[in-house]
């Protein structure tokens, strides 16, 4: 008797590792957690995404938002980002997050590139936060 019976199972079933290419996607937000950084210097949230549809529905990806650091101008950045998240995914009082928890379930539009790494493979980040179906409404970080 077998332990696993994977007979009808497809290995693209589960999305796949590669990443996916450069382009605008609706993701959604699946988890938010706040972490203290490697060197002990800052803390920030780790945020796990999902796109919702098209091609690519399903397939997942991470960002982190410094939240505090000794470099004024990483953490700058990271609070950026994380109100640019918040205005495009419509968050109710995008000043002021109350916990990372609250980012969950949220949608907004993402620009995403790919990372080339010949060491660890390409990977996907995102660049910016976008409302739905808007083409200008664009925040850089």
């Amino acid at each position: 008797m077998s332990f696993l019976n994977l007979s009808d199972v497809s290995v693209s079933d589960g999305g796949g590792s590669d990443a996916i290419p450069a382009g605008k996607y609706l993701i959604k937000c699946l988890k938010a957690e706040v972490s203290q950084n490697k060197k002990g210097n800052g803390r920030y949230i780790k945020a796990e995404f999902r796109v919702e549809e098209g091609d690519y529905q399903g397939r997942k990806m991470w960002h982190y938002f410094n939240i505090e650091h000794t470099n004024d101008k990483v953490q700058r950045i990271g609070l950026q980002q994380v109100k640019s998240f918040l205005t495009h995914a419509n968050y109710t009082t995008p000043d002021e997050l109350k916990g990372a928890d609250d980012m969950v379930g949220l949608k907004s539009m993402a620009n995403v590139k790919v990372e080339k790494s010949e060491e660890y493979g390409d990977s996907n980040r995102i660049t910016s936060f976008a409302k739905k179906d808007s083409g200008d409404d664009q925040v850089p970080f």
